[in-house]
């Protein structure tokens, strides 16, 4: 199965994205998929008095270029060279756009180094990519190697969403297809349920009894269990698939799980927002996001649509 087509790989000089690198070419070629390489420099950088704006632009395109011909060094011969795209302006912007333009089906690019919680949370280059752009977004650490021995897929039944069988169809999906070949590689697939409400049912105001607020528990419980094995039941058989289901917090839980099974990287899925112009990845994601410490691939629902358009400024998009 065919899980790309055309993947899109997004850096900047000086970021030291060639794992990253190396793993979009080992997978296109896995896939049979096109590589198009983008290179961006920020276009809000102080210039010195001394510099002219010619000469400063003249740098800029030096360096870029200079970036892109590093990576195209590391293409092993006889294997086409991604076609390079140069821009000027805010990274995510710009690979949205030619996201849109190009129709690419996978952004990949090198997970930034960890900084401080409201950097990440309110300036994350990363995170307006997961948040903004239509299609999958992979983030890739430097101990990442394709292709992967273990990986962590996590799914979700949200009932407000009309429990998205297609998205986690699609999240265990592209697991097994990227998974390593050897008898060894692990597809680890995590569903973790709530009874919301609990600590409320518990109180003496409701005047429920141990026994009914166990009784409902035990109710939701089955829910979530006839869900999970429904969803997990037509993969059986393919690879060596390890579930976990299990009640518990996804913020807490999920990056305790990756690091404890060593997982290359998470895949999950992004939660739809209906009735507004774009898609937010969600408060829990985001919290996940935080705690990783491995590699993450977000897959988009189908009724993504991103708050980028090409005739808009990029300070105007919807945060």
């Amino acid at each position: 199965m065919q899980l790309v087509k055309s993947i899109l790989f997004v850096t900047r000089p000086g970021d030291r994205s060639e794992p990253a690198f190396i793993n979009t070419m080992i997978l296109a070629q896995e896939q049979k998929a096109d590589v198009h390489i983008l290179v961006t420099y920020p276009d809000d950088v102080e210039t010195a008095e001394t510099v002219s704006f010619q000469v400063f632009n003249a740098l800029i395109e030096a360096a870029t270029q200079e970036r892109a011909d590093e990576l195209l060094a590391l293409v092993p011969a006889g294997i086409p060279k991604p076609r390079v795209t140069i821009r000027t302006g805010k990274q995510y912007y710009e690979a949205i756009l030619l996201v849109q333009s190009e129709g690419h089906d996978l952004v990949i690019k090198a997970a930034e180094p960890d900084v401080g919680f409201f950097e990440k949370v309110l300036g994350s280059e990363d995170m307006h990519l997961l948040r903004k752009c239509p299609c999958a977004v992979w983030l890739m650490r430097p101990e990442m190697t394709m292709p992967p021995k273990r990986l962590l897929a996590c799914v979700a039944m949200d009932e407000r969403e009309g429990a998205d069988l297609t998205l986690n169809a699609r999240i265990i999906e592209t697991g097994l297809e990227l998974l390593d070949r050897s008898s060894d590689a692990e597809l680890h697939i995590l569903h973790l349920w709530s009874a919301p409400g609990e600590h409320l049912m518990r109180s003496a105001r409701t005047g429920l009894s141990e026994k009914q607020v166990q009784d409902w528990i035990s109710a939701v419980r089955k829910k979530h269990k006839s869900w999970f094995t429904d969803l997990v039941q037509p993969f059986s058989g393919r690879a060596r698939i390890i579930t976990h289901f299990e009640k518990g917090i996804p913020e807490a839980r999920i990056a305790e799980l990756a690091e404890s099974v060593k997982a290359s990287s998470v895949v999950m899925g992004t939660v739809g927002r209906t009735g507004i112009s774009g898609l937010f990845i969600g408060n829990t994601a985001e919290s996940i996001l935080h705690q990783l410490k491995g590699s993450v691939l977000a897959l988009k629902p189908d009724k993504f649509r991103t708050p980028i358009r090409a005739e808009q400024d990029p300070g105007a998009e919807t945060p």
